[in-house]
C-alpha cells in the first residue's frame, strides 16, 4: 500500500437556509370487475385496479401504493379530495370481508434506492364507512418537503499527513466479516522481525472491505483507519508463541443496500 504525500483538493457544498415547499400529488383509481390474485390453480377473484399501484394479500386485503423521488423532507402528510361511491357486497367478489378497515387506513414512509430517496403512501382503496362499503376513485396526498439551497465553493482541505508515513507496515487481508486472531507465526509469515517488537506499540489499520459509496460526495474516509485491538500476552513487553492479537474485521462479502447487490463492485 502506498500513499502519496499530496493536499488533496475536495469540492465542499456550502448550504444555504433551507425553505419549505408545499406539494400536493394527486391520484385516480380506474377500478377493474376482478382480478385473479391466486398463486395456485384454484381462482381468486377481487376487484383490481392499475397493477403498478395494487398490492394483495390474505390478511390486508387490497391496498393501493405509490412511490415517487423527494429530495427534500416528508413532513405533515395528509389525505384531501377523497372521492369515493358506494359498491355492493357482490362487487366484492371473493374478497374477505373482514379484511376491511374503518376508513383508508393511511400509511407512508420514505425509502432509498441506489442512492435515490423516495417516499411511499398507501390506502386501503375499500373501506367502511358507517356500514357502507365504498371505494375510493380519486385521492389527493398533501405535505411539506424542505429543501436546501445550494451554491457551490471551491475550498481545500489539506491532508498533509498519512498515518502510513512513518513506521513499518505489513499487509494482510481478510475477506469475511468477524473477530480474527494473529498470533505470532502468523505475523513472521509476513515478514515480521517479532522479537524485536514492543507488543503496545502494535497497530492494525484499514477500512473495512464493504463497497464504496455510489456517490463520490459520500465517501469521507481519506486515510486508513485504526482498528481496535487485544494483544493477549504482551503484558511483559514481548510477543511469545503463546500471545496473539484479537481485532474485528469487516469483510468484501454480504449485502449492499444501496446498491441491493451482493456483488462488491468497487
Amino acid at each position: 500500500m502506498i500513499l502519496m504525500k499530496k493536499k488533496l483538493l475536495l469540492l465542499l457544498l456550502v448550504f444555504a437556509t433551507g425553505f419549505v415547499d408545499a406539494q400536493t400529488k394527486r391520484f385516480t383509481i380506474a377500478w377493474e370487475d376482478r382480478v385473479n390474485v391466486s398463486t395456485d390453480d384454484t381462482p381468486i377473484f377481487v376487484p383490481g385496479f392499475e397493477m403498478a399501484n395494487f398490492s394483495y394479500d390474505a390478511v390486508q386485503g387490497i391496498r393501493f401504493f405509490a412511490q415517487w423521488e423527494e429530495t427534500g423532507s416528508f413532513r405533515n402528510p395528509s389525505i384531501t379530495g377523497i372521492t369515493s361511491e358506494s359498491i355492493s357486497a357482490n362487487q366484492l367478489q371473493d374478497l374477505n370481508v373482514a379484511h376491511i378497515p374503518e376508513g383508508l387506513d393511511f400509511t407512508h414512509g420514505r425509502s432509498k434506492a441506489r442512492g435515490v430517496s423516495y417516499v411511499w403512501v398507501g390506502i386501503a382503496p375499500i373501506y367502511k364507512e358507517n356500514g357502507v362499503l365504498k371505494r375510493v376513485t380519486s385521492f389527493s396526498v398533501n405535505y411539506s418537503a424542505q429543501r436546501s439551497s445550494q451554491s457551490q465553493q471551491v475550498n481545500t482541505l489539506n491532508v498533509t499527513n498519512s498515518v502510513l508515513a512513518s513506521g513499518d507496515f505489513f499487509k494482510f487481508y481478510i475477506d469475511k466479516t468477524g473477530v480474527f486472531k494473529l498470533d505470532r507465526r502468523f505475523l513472521e509469515s509476513l515478514g515480521m522481525n517479532v522479537g524485536a517488537i514492543d507488543p503496545s506499540t502494535l497497530k492494525i489499520y484499514g477500512n473495512g472491505g464493504e463497497m464504496l459509496p455510489l456517490l463520490n460526495m459520500d465517501n469521507t474516509v481519506f486515510d486508513p483507519q485504526e482498528n481496535s485491538i487485544k494483544v493477549v500476552g504482551g503484558e511483559d513487553g514481548s510477543f511469545d508463541n503463546g500471545d496473539y492479537i484479537l481485532f474485528y474485521g469487516v469483510g468484501t462479502r454480504g449485502f449492499n443496500e444501496e446498491s441491493l447487490t451482493h456483488v462488491n463492485a468497487y
